[in-house]
């Protein structure tokens, strides 16, 4: 009905995220609904769909959604997330309508991001699909805490393994994908650290990644010249902020700076890494249709 559909907040591969009022305590709730007949038919085993509300239940930080829980839900048809109700926008949307951020409020965004980048890390997670898409302001207001969402895409890893290679683990939004993971190649929490590298770029030059590269979806990182010429946008423009995305964009995920240490540097508490001078010029060598049926929530719930 008109209700649901005003409440959705997002849409992903196998469901939607609505906004919904428990009558009962009177708070709002982000609520994901992914249709598991859905995920099956591209392939997704149930333990996959689950690992969402698994990876959200071991993680616990204030620039991270925050979980309450999961159930089944319409007969079974539906897997429920229950996750906290952000309020704001997306970084993306604030960005292209008001691109012009203080250069200590762009950084204090850069530290959250990397000290919610940097928890997860230390819990063996990747997220493998961050963007400005998947950054929320907690409130309205843009000087509100930002948070990670849809870990719909996280994996763990084990300390001294990596993402095996292949074109099924090629997963994100391609503009913000590492070099390693554009190749195919395996890859690990680096990935993550690229991305936040062109978030960090993308913050000091106040455009986007995705709008440098055109109307068409690319790698952007495949493409030569691309990061460095975006580096050394971001630091003419914001010389900290810029480095720390020089540090974040090496070609190399070795070389990378890791989450911690950017999250640590942002924050004042550490030297800031030193400026590359190459950046990224060194060498690397079952057919069901659609369902637009109406669903209906429990006796304590409703669309909000």
């Amino acid at each position: 009905d008109s209700d649901q559909e005003d409440a959705v907040l997002g849409e992903g591969s196998f469901g939607k995220t609505y906004r919904m009022l428990n009558t009962i305590d009177d708070r709002r709730y982000a609520v994901k609904l992914i249709k598991k007949s859905k995920a099956k038919r591209e392939g997704m085993e149930l333990v996959e769909v689950e690992k969402e509300a698994k990876v959200l239940a071991q993680l616990d930080h204030p620039n991270i959604v925050g979980y309450f829980g999961c159930f089944s839900f319409k007969k079974d048809k539906y897997l429920a997330i229950v996750m906290s109700y952000l309020r704001g926008e997306t970084l993306s949307v604030f960005m292209r309508s008001r691109p012009t951020l203080s250069s200590e409020r762009s950084r204090e965004i850069a530290r959250q991001i990397a000290s919610a980048l940097e928890h997860m890390h230390a819990k063996a997670i990747q997220h493998r699909d961050l963007k400005p898409a998947n950054l929320v302001f907690a409130e309205e207001s843009p000087s509100s805490r930002i948070c990670v969402i849809d870990l719909g895409l996280a994996t763990y890893r084990n300390a001294a393994s990596r993402v095996s290679a292949g074109s099924k683990n090629i997963l994100g939004a391609q503009v913000y994908m590492s070099p390693e993971k554009a190749r195919g190649d395996g890859y690990d929490d680096k990935d993550d650290i690229w991305a936040l590298g062109l978030i960090m770029a993308s913050l000091a030059t106040g455009k986007l990644a995705e709008d440098r590269s055109g109307s068409s979806p690319i790698f952007f990182s495949s493409v030569p010249g691309n990061v460095v010429v975006f580096v050394k946008e971001a630091v003419a423009k914001e010389a900290s902020l810029g480095r720390f995305a020089a540090a974040a964009l090496k070609q190399r995920p070795a070389e990378r700076s890791s989450a911690a240490a950017l999250a640590s540097a942002l924050a004042g508490t550490a030297s800031l890494p030193p400026p590359p001078p190459t950046i990224a010029e060194e060498d690397e060598g079952d057919g069901e249709e659609e369902s637009t049926e109406t669903i209906e929530v429990t006796q304590h719930v409703r669309w909000a």
